[in-house]
């Protein structure tokens, strides 16, 4: 019905609207209204939220064709304000391309009446400072957020860091995305820092926001092998890998929750390791089982390198996670290797692989792969 006002701007069929159905309301999605074709400019957010005890979700968007104005959210302040007065709490909020100088100073005192609140949704938008530190200072002061969706919302040095200050003390959070943001890349080390020592965090994806460098590279290292709770990390189209070490490898080998890793158009330079890496993480039990590397590959000798790798001895685990010196004096049993793979999803689309040399009938006598699927498929591409 909402969808629709703008076209028929009958007040008398709003409040009848509101008065039948909004008991039963729990999530709301409303769309800007042009206000040259309202009387009372933005006056009817107010009795929308306060005549709907059951809402729990509030979604608000703007339509392409709308310039809003500071108006808009006044009035949407000035309605959350009445409900802290009767003590209602949304879990969830979303802001879809309405931030920026529309907001200006308000964004904050929309959010502070809810600390209930769960999940914060501003993907698609244009934050502005004062957008981002009310962010940040929600993140700080709010004990329950578990979500947080920044997608596409123009991120830069500045507005970085005032999310990355909000998220040092946000404990709870589980969910933190951030993918199309090409103008975070020198400042999102300071989340990642952030985001390792957050006790609950399993979903980190900050895809396709520029190009990354050592220091970045260093911070996902530090969430791997920190992080007792992390589950999927997408590093889609950051250019990651190159800068990626012998420790990062390591530390997805060892880690225990790890379940998905993304690193689709990154380009492959330790391709090696990224094998031996999987191998190792099903040798110690790990939860890795789905990988996906698009774009990853420039010749078959990288991939005959990463399946390779995946055969492991008892001395390249010693040599990575004991000590030289015992793994150099070990012998026989200790040498043979064998080949551990837990992967159940394995994305290689668009990689150059063809004229593949493997002999997939001898890998098969020589070791007892847990998922020999994926060498069948090499060979027959």
């Amino acid at each position: 019905m909402l969808s629709y006002f703008t076209k028929i701007c009958d007040f008398s069929l709003f409040y009848d609207y509101i008065n039948k159905l909004g008991k039963s309301i729990e999530v709301l999605r409303i769309p800007s209204l042009d206000k040259t074709k309202l009387k009372s400019n933005h006056y009817w957010i107010m009795p929308l939220l306060t005549k709907l005890p059951a809402l729990r979700a509030f979604k608000m968007h703007k339509h392409s064709d709308h310039n809003i104005g500071p108006d808009f959210f006044k009035f949407v302040s000035k309605g959350m304000a009445y409900l802290q007065k009767t003590g209602r709490n949304f879990e969830k909020i979303q802001i879809n391309d309405l931030l920026g100088s529309a907001s200006a100073d308000n964004l904050y005192a929309c959010l502070k009446p809810h600390p209930s609140l769960i999940v914060l949704d501003f993907s698609n938008n244009k934050i502005s400072t004062a957008d981002a530190k009310a962010i940040g200072k929600v993140l700080t002061d709010f004990r329950n957020i578990r979500e947080l969706n920044m997608n596409n919302s123009n991120l830069d040095h500045t507005t970085t860091k005032e999310i990355a200050d909000g998220l040092m003390r946000a404990k709870q959070l589980e969910v933190f995305k951030a993918a199309h943001n090409t103008g975070m890349a020198i400042s999102v080390k300071t989340i990642l820092y952030n985001l390792a020592f957050s006790p609950r965090i399993r979903h980190v994806d900050i895809s396709d926001m520029g190009s990354a460098d050592a220091e970045v590279a260093e911070a996902l290292y530090k969430l791997i092998k920190i992080s007792g709770a992390i589950e999927i990390l997408i590093l889609k189209n950051t250019g990651v890998n190159r800068y990626l070490t012998e420790d990062f490898y390591k530390a997805i080998g060892e880690n225990k929750t790890l379940q998905y890793l993304n690193l689709d158009f990154t380009q492959a330079t330790n391709n090696g390791m990224l094998g031996k890496a999987v191998a190792m993480n099903a040798y110690k039990n790990g939860a890795l089982t789905s990988l996906s590397i698009m774009q990853f590959y420039g010749n078959n000798a990288y991939l005959q390198g990463f399946l390779m790798n995946m055969s492991i001895s008892v001395k390249d685990h010693e040599k990575w996670y004991g000590e030289e010196k015992i793994a150099n004096k070990m012998e026989k049993e200790d040498l043979k290797k064998h080949t551990y793979c837990n992967l159940k999803f394995c994305n290689m689309g668009q990689n150059t692989i063809s004229g593949m040399p493997f002999n997939y009938k001898k890998i098969l006598k020589q070791s007892e792969p847990t998922w020999p699927l994926i060498l069948e498929w090499a060979t027959k591409t």
